[in-house]
């Protein structure tokens, strides 16, 4: 019987989204390479445990790793990985494109089943191009306390509105980022612009 719960709780796909993996990584721990194009490297987690506020109770919080401008966006924690994927093209895809890898401390199940997903929907072929790294992310974590506090400051009584303030929080944290915003444009400006007289001069 008890093996049984084990494998059911191993791969229940709602327990590997709302806990972190606390298996030990493979071989060295390596940091993770600087991006050099936003949008290019992604970080992603979930924020569980919420009060119901509509019918969602957990926020997805997506990072972009080179200038820290994130997306919350509210869901369920019960969500189906078909349906977050639908949820990645609304909300991320749209505005940024495929992004060459993602770090998110959730299993290697889950992980796979999303990406499946997401690839099924965009009718694109299965291959390796975007490498997934199952490990904690202190950035996301960052970025997850900043808006708890932020939400703590404005939340109703009842804790029940959190869903309505989301825009007003990925707005005011993004404010905060703009800065590195524009230090990162004029930066790829400059690549691009130096990668065209190259190619000018070829």
């Amino acid at each position: 019987m008890r093996r049984f719960v084990n494998r059911y709780i191993a791969n229940c796909s709602v327990c590997i989204r709302a806990k972190s993996s606390r298996q030990e990584s493979q071989g060295h721990l390596k940091p993770l390479e600087i991006p050099n194009m936003p949008w290019t490297s992604i970080s992603m987690d979930f924020i569980v445990g919420l009060p119901q506020s509509g019918e969602c109770n957990t926020i997805w919080v997506v990072v972009d790793r080179l200038t820290k401008v994130a997306h919350f966006i509210p869901c369920k924690d019960s969500i189906a990985s078909k349906d977050l994927a639908f949820m990645f093209i609304r909300h991320i895809f749209r505005l940024h494109g495929l992004p060459k890898d993602i770090v998110i401390d959730r299993g290697s199940l889950f992980t796979s089943n999303f990406w499946k997903s997401l690839l099924s929907l965009l009718k694109i072929k299965p291959n390796m191009s975007t490498a997934f790294h199952t490990q904690t992310d202190g950035q996301t974590e960052r970025t997850s306390s900043i808006l708890e506090q932020y939400l703590r400051v404005y939340l109703n009584y009842q804790q029940d509105d959190w869903v309505s303030l989301l825009p007003l929080a990925e707005f005011s944290y993004n404010m905060l980022c703009s800065g590195k915003v524009k230090e990162i444009t004029k930066i790829n400006q400059r690549i691009l612009f130096e990668t065209e007289l190259y190619l000018r001069q070829s």
